[in-house]
C-alpha cells in the first residue's frame, strides 16, 4: 500500500539521520468515483476523517 511505503521511507530517514528528533507524518485519503455523485468538499471530509483517525492510532502506538 502507498501509506506503507511512505511510512517505510520515513522511518528509514528516522533511523538514519542521526538527529535527535523524529519526523511524523498523518496521512488520509479516500477513493473518488465518478458515480458517487459527492462533491470535492466531499470528498476532502472523508481524506480529512482519514487523517484524523490515522493521527489517533499513531499517538495510541507512541505513548
Amino acid at each position: 500500500m502507498v501509506l506503507d511505503r511512505i511510512n517505510k521511507k520515513i522511518e528509514d530517514c528516522n533511523n538514519s539521520s542521526g538527529l535527535p528528533y523524529k519526523i511524523s507524518v498523518s496521512l488520509g485519503f479516500t477513493v473518488c468515483s465518478p458515480s458517487d455523485n459527492k462533491s470535492i468538499d466531499d470528498y476532502i471530509a472523508e481524506a480529512d476523517q482519514a487523517m484524523y483517525k490515522n493521527k489517533l492510532e499513531h499517538y495510541k502506538n507512541v505513548q
